[in-house]
C-alpha cells in the first residue's frame, strides 16, 4: 500500500502506539514502525508540549491502527489547521 501523510495533534502515547487528532478533529490509531526514525519518547514530548505533527503512514489490510513511518513537527497551513481544532476542543489552558 502506498503511504499517505495526515496532520494534527498527538493525544496519548502509550508504548509504541499513538492516538492523534487530525486537522479535522478525526480520531486515527497509529503504531510506530520499527524503521521510524523517531523514538516513543520523542513523541510523548510531542504531546506533552502540544505540536502539531504530520504523520507519514501506511494502512494495514484487516488492522485497526496504521503504521507511522515518520513523525515530525508540523509547519504552515496544517501547523494552524491543527491548533484551530485544538481550540474549537478546549485544549488551550
Amino acid at each position: 500500500m502506498p503511504m499517505k501523510t495526515v496532520s494534527g495533534t498527538i493525544r496519548l502515547v502509550q508504548e509504541h502506539r499513538f492516538r492523534l487528532i487530525d486537522e479535522n478533529g478525526r480520531d486515527r490509531l497509529f503504531i510506530l514502525s520499527h524503521r521510524a526514525p523517531v523514538e516513543w519518547s520523542d513523541l510523548e514530548a510531542m504531546q506533552q508540549a502540544e505540536h502539531a505533527v504530520t504523520v507519514v503512514y501506511r494502512e494495514i489490510d484487516n488492522m485497526v491502527a496504521a503504521e507511522a513511518h515518520d513523525v515530525q513537527l508540523a509547519a504552515g497551513p496544517a501547523a494552524a489547521a491543527a491548533d484551530a481544532v485544538q481550540q474549537q476542543q478546549g485544549v488551550f489552558r
